[in-house]
């Protein structure tokens, strides 16, 4: 650090310290230390951006984080004059060539600089202020050497900066922007497409599921149409059923109404027996009268015989008992006595008959009423049948139904796809426009690529403009020195300090003059 300078004898005749001052905590101690290395007569040669310029250079660029210090005309040369017995100022100014003139009385050579600059001085230095310090002896060489200045008039570089440099670094402020919106706008469309494929492939799910559903209802709907095919031939089985059941019943109520009809006939051939028992006890009330008249009785009872025989012949297909009731009063008719007696037995096996046919008619009537039994459990079976008949159409009916909602729901799935397909054409229309979006950034940033290129040409002038002037720096020196030689016959030591100048744009280190 130049405040930290080694305190040796006092053996620099020239120090040289460019764009430095501005860099140092303290510039006092900085020139304390300066001074107290120059040899009697040395000379400082240095320079340090005016206050102007740094304000000038942070509006046209950004403000520079090694610049410490901001130098006014007022503060440098107070500054200077408590460590050197003189000094001289002047502007160093770029723009676009160089307006080097001095800022204090020097004599002649003030007013004649004082004349050439007439009518464009400013009274802001927008460069650097170039100074010369030391004893009066070294400044006058100085002043002897100094060149005849000229200026070609323009505005300063930075000035020129900040009218055509700063509104592109806008525009590449604005275009970096932009990218940054386009990544973002991209990383949110990218987060959008996911969603999008995440809903895409949700939906290819749904439509599995559905596909699947739907392939469950087949099934259902096949196995529904096997259950009604079955339930149909349980329906023709039972209609056989019911009509072998009614042929059944048909031939019951024949073989009922023959039983009726037999049944008749039997009450009819009781009755005729009947009659004939009341006939035949009458013939016996008779026959105890006929007895004194035999012969009349005899022909009496052959007659009535004749139409027993008739009545029994119609009664044999019947009953097997009157036959051997007729075979007994025919033997009855042969004795009397034995007939009387036969005909008493005949009475006793007719009672008992007429029982037996009793009986049997009372279990004809249980027979009748166990079929009666049967046929209403046969209607009650019927009638549960066309139960079931019914709740089997009403499940028709219903499955019916179920077909009908399972095929407005296929056509509620086939509208949801549609609607899908519609989103994924609208998803893919937004993904184009992006795209050229996209595109439209890339050839923004082709053009900013170009606007940097066209920069860094300036950039390019703008170095070999500070080449020249440490050419002219060099060449003065070179002066300087020639003219000390000359002088003293000795040649000077020269103590050059660190450049610290920087480019406005660039880092410390880096900055020229």
């Amino acid at each position: 650090m130049l405040e930290q300078l080694p305190a040796k004898a006092r053996d620099v005749d020239t120090f040289v310290m460019l764009e430095t001052l501005e860099h140092v905590h303290d510039p006092a101690a900085a020139l304390a230390a300066v001074s107290e290395r120059l040899a009697p007569g040395g000379l400082l040669i240095g320079s340090v951006p005016s206050k102007e310029y740094e304000h000038l250079c942070e509006t046209a660029y950004s403000p520079n984080p090694y610049h410490l210090q901001r130098f006014s005309h007022s503060v440098l040369k107070d500054l200077l004059a408590d460590r050197f017995e003189v000094s001289m100022i002047f502007a160093a100014e770029y723009r676009l060539g160089t307006l080097f003139s001095p800022l204090g009385p020097l004599g002649q050579a003030t007013a004649l600089l004082a004349r050439q600059t007439e009518g464009v001085r400013r009274r802001r230095v927008e460069g650097s202020f170039f100074f010369f310090a030391g004893s009066r002896e070294a400044l006058d060489r100085v002043k002897e050497t100094l060149p005849e200045l000229v200026y070609f008039p323009s505005v300063s570089k930075a000035r020129a900066d900040l009218e055509e440099v700063k509104p592109l670094r806008l525009a590449f402020d604005d275009t970096e922007r932009a990218i940054r919106a386009r990544d973002a706008t991209i990383a949110s469309q990218e987060t959008l497409i996911q969603a999008r494929d995440e809903t895409i492939a949700s939906q290819a799910r749904l439509i599995e599921a559905r596909d699947e559903t739907i392939a469950s209802q087949a099934r259902l709907i096949e196995a529904r149409d096997e259950t009604i095919a079955s339930q149909a031939r349980l329906i023709e089985a039972r209609d056989e059923t019911i009509a072998s059941q009614a042929r059944l019943i048909e031939a019951r109520d024949e073989t009922i109404a023959s039983q009726a009809r037999l049944i008749d006939a039997r009450d009819e051939t009781i009755a005729s027996q009947a009659r004939l028992i009341e006939a035949r006890d009458e013939t016996i009330a008779n026959q105890a009268q006929l007895i004194e008249a035999r012969d009349e009785t005899i022909a009496n009872q052959a007659q009535l015989i004749e139409a027993r025989d008739e009545t029994i012949a119609s009664q044999a297909r019947l009953i097997e008992a009157r036959d051997e009731s007729i075979t007994s009063q025919a033997r009855l008719i042969e004795a009397r006595d034995e007939t009387i007696a036969s005909q008493a037995q005949l009475i006793e096996a007719r009672d008992e008959s007429i029982a037996s046919q009793a009986r049997l008619i009372e279990a004809r009537d249980e027979t009748i009423a166990s079929q009666a039994q049967l046929i209403e459990a046969r209607d009650e079976a019927i009638a549960s049948q066309a139960r079931l008949i019914e709740a089997r159409d009403e499940s028709i009916a219903s499955q019916a139904q179920l077909i009908e909602l399972r095929d407005e729901a296929i056509l509620s799935q086939a509208r949801l796809i549609e609607a899908r397909d519609e989103t994924i054409a609208s998803q893919a229309e937004r993904i184009d426009t992006r795209d050229q979006a996209i595109a439209s950034q890339g050839r923004m940033i082709d053009s900013r690529d170009e606007a940097i290129a066209g920069q860094a040409l300036l950039i390019d002038e703008r170095d070999a403009a500070i080449r020249l002037y440490e050419k002219m720096i060099r060449s003065l020196e070179e002066s300087l020195a020639g003219r000390s030689m000359g002088a003293g016959g000795e040649e000077p030591e020269v103590c050059i300090a660190p450049s610290l100048m920087m480019s406005p744009t660039q880092d410390d280190g880096q900055r020229s003059a």
